[in-house]
């Protein structure tokens, strides 16, 4: 077997190169720096340091001891040597200034109690205030109460903005419906921004007896329309008199269009019976239903004055079944 060498070839040497030994030069051997002696640049260094210290030193004792003085001369008192920029003594100082000071607390002591007696008569008058309001409120519920008990001619007074309370007392307690007695019609004008249901008796009385453009029958039928859609809509049916008296148990009744006797009992209309003989066919629904919207309600509403209204409606409408309520104008409140 035969070993195989490798032999590596030798640096060709170019013609005018120098050998790699030869052209190294000489490094030169670099010296430290002398380091100073112990003892010999420190001292130096320490004492202008320590100098430093003992000056500061000295003047900050300077100052502290100036301020000590001061600040027990003007403590004391005792001292009266004068500044260089005025020419009082310092006790004169200390004397301006306690009479100062005492002008000072004397001033917030007066505005603190110029406050507190502001403040003890606003409390006076938010009370008398509060007293006042109080013994208004209970005039108030005493006339409140007295209203709302009849007097001796069966009648209830009540202001317009206390209508509502007194028609559901009318229907809670009496088991009535209210006959307002509203000889200025506030009360009317005030229901045709609220919804209701009008029927106005006189203009039938103009169509039928004055004008004859409709007869009763006609006239029945449209006070139907306007009672059914009362139930249907759970709106106040208003039957406005006016100042006339229209016969509402004659002429302008009917049992299968406007039965009065029915119509003025708290409850008879929401009763089934009494509520298939009114309707039509049109008036049932797709599915052949008809629901009221809440429990039917209605008031009888007369221009007449407490002292005529018994007179002139005693032959038109039923009275036993109303009771009478008399708007009161503002003046009289």
């Amino acid at each position: 077997q035969l070993k195989s060498r490798v032999r590596f070839p030798l640096p060709i040497k170019a013609p005018g190169m120098k050998s790699a030994g030869a052209s190294k030069a000489p490094l030169k051997k670099l010296k430290r720096p002398k380091q100073p002696k112990a003892g010999a640049s420190t001292s130096k260094k320490i004492s202008t340091k320590t100098g430093l210290k003992a000056k500061r030193g000295a003047t900050t004792k300077k100052k502290i001891s100036s301020r000590t003085t001061k600040n027990l001369t003007s403590k004391r008192g005792t001292t009266k040597t004068k500044d260089s920029g005025s020419n009082k003594t310092s006790e004169e100082k200390t004397s301006d200034e306690w009479k100062q000071w005492k002008a000072e607390i004397a001033a917030i002591k007066a505005k603190e109690e110029n406050e507190a007696k502001e403040m003890e008569r606003k409390l006076a008058i938010a009370a008398a205030r509060k007293k006042k309001e109080e013994e208004e409120k209970k005039k108030d519920e005493e006339l409140k109460a007295v209203q709302r008990a009849k007097d001796e001619n069966g009648v209830r007074h009540c202001i317009l903005k206390e209508i509502n309370e007194f028609i559901h007392i009318v229907h809670t307690k009496d088991g009535k419906v209210p006959l307002i007695l509203d000889h200025e019609r506030k009360y009317s004008r005030f229901n045709e921004y609220q919804g209701v249901v009008p029927l106005l008796m006189k203009g039938y009385i103009v169509k039928v007896y004055v004008k004859k453009s409709i007869t009763k029958e006609e006239a029945r039928e449209e006070m139907r329309q306007k009672l059914v859609s009362a139930l249907k809509f759970g709106s106040l049916l208003q039957i406005d008199m006016a100042d006339a008296a229209p016969d509402l148990i004659k002429d302008f009744c009917g049992a299968d269009t406007f039965p009065t006797d029915i119509v003025l009992t708290p409850g008879a209309m929401d009763e089934e019976k009494n509520l298939e003989k009114i309707l039509r066919p049109e008036d049932y629904d797709e599915f052949q239903n008809f629901t009221p919207r809440g429990p039917f309600q209605v008031v009888v509403t007369s221009d007449f004055s407490l002292e005529e209204y018994a007179e002139f409606l005693a032959d038109s409408i039923p009275l036993d079944k109303l009771s009478p309520v008399r708007i009161l104008p503002q003046s009289s409140r």
